[in-house]
């Protein structure tokens, strides 16, 4: 009995020894966090003022070096200043130098620089004449070659301005390619062609007597005839305009005499003249795909895998006809048949509508194209009239 007290008096004491021993551990541990602590806040407190110090230095070098810049551009600027006083000089320099050897009438020298506004031109204007005041307009404002064709090209409007579009790029900023563009579209030989096929393509108006039709053709023609042209035709003689190709050694010209007197031709003389022929490429946006490509293109930019695509694949080349090809392939189905029921109600029958002139090639030319697969003949006592929307 004596021994259990004594062993657990050793225990006891041998418990608390170790609580002892964890107490001095702990603390040991306390103070070493707070001693690394420590050391971590005077490292951040340095590394914040080596930032510090390094942002204020480079503030300093970027004031400096925009210091540098500024002084630099403020050079630059009175040398570009220097120098187009320079040019100015030489320029009115020049210009004095040209009116002091002309007549003591002729010479002006502005008080300041001369700036013409340019007006704009139309089908309805004289080319020739419009021609003649761009010229005098681009030299007062002593406009470059660049700068003339651009006012120029900026210049036109309606019918004119599409000629811009006859044009490559390269040349619709050159003023020699658009003066022989405009010259062949609006210029006095061009006017004369046009008055020849409005005369040959005049259609009777509505409500227009024929007596008047022949007299009013009549009319136009004497007044082609008293403006021949002196260079190429004689009086009363027409040549018809036709595509040509410069390279054969002989060119068919087809002539008329549209005059009640004999004409000679003789041998060598100049009876037309060829002018270079401007091709405008029309793209078509119609595509046909193949099988193929309508695959390719359904399964473009897909997450399928492989084994997916392939089996998407051949779904959809199973099932090609239901897809739509071009714009005109508007589709049919043949699984069901659809019926309007009109009750016991009569067919209402609806007269024919009366086509304008202007509108009965295009009408003609939209039912053509509707019969292919889309509508059928039909005598149905329902049918009625097409509607243009």
């Amino acid at each position: 009995m004596d021994e259990q007290p004594k062993v657990l008096l050793e225990g006891i004491n041998a418990l608390k020894s170790g609580q002892e021993e964890t107490q001095e551990r702990m603390d040991n541990m306390q103070r070493s966090q707070e001693q690394t602590k420590n050391e971590l806040k005077e490292k951040i407190e340095k590394g914040q003022e080596e930032t510090k110090k390094g942002q204020e230095d480079l503030k300093n070098s970027f004031e400096k070096k925009f210091d540098t810049v500024e002084e630099k551009i403020n050079s630059v600027e009175e040398k570009i200043a220097l120098k187009v006083e320079e040019r100015i000089g030489a320029v009115e320099k020049k210009k004095l130098l040209a009116w002091g050897s002309e007549d003591n009438e002729r010479k002006f020298v502005p008080a300041s620089p001369v700036s013409v506004k340019l007006s704009t031109y139309d089908e309805k204007n004289n080319w020739e004449v419009y021609k003649t005041q761009f010229y005098i307009i681009s030299e007062a404002n002593g406009w470059t070659e660049g700068a003339k064709a651009c006012q120029l090209a900026a210049s036109l409007r309606g019918e004119a301005a599409e000629v811009l579009q006859t044009l490559p790029d390269i040349e619709r900023l050159n003023l020699n390619f658009l003066y022989n563009a405009l010259d062949l579209r609006f210029g006095q030989k061009y006017s004369k062609d046009y008055a020849h096929l409005q005369m040959k393509t005049r259609l009777q108006k509505t409500g227009e007597s024929l007596p008047n039709k022949v007299a009013e053709n009549r009319k136009f023609r004497f007044g082609l005839i008293d403006y021949p042209d002196p260079e190429n035709l004689k009086a009363g003689v027409l040549i018809a305009s036709s595509v040509v190709d410069c390279s054969n050694s002989v060119i068919l010209v087809r002539m008329a005499n549209i005059s009640d007197k004999m004409r000679t031709i003789q041998e060598g003389e100049v009876i037309a003249a060829c002018v270079p022929v401007t091709c405008v490429d029309r793209k078509c946006n119609s595509q046909h795909l193949s099988s193929e490509g309508l695959v390719k293109d359904l399964l473009q930019n897909t997450d399928l895998d492989e084994k997916q695509s392939c089996a998407a694949g051949g779904l959809i080349t199973e099932f090609q006809s239901l897809f739509s090809r071009t714009s005109e392939d508007v589709g049919r189905t043949r699984l069901t048949q659809h019926r309007i029921d009109t009750g016991e109600h009569p067919p209402i029958k609806q007269h024919p509508r009366r086509l304008l002139f202007a509108k009965q090639e295009e009408v003609q030319k939209l039912i053509k194209d509707m019969k292919d697969n889309v509508i059928e003949p039909s005598s149905s006592p329902w049918a009625s009239p097409i509607v243009l929307v």
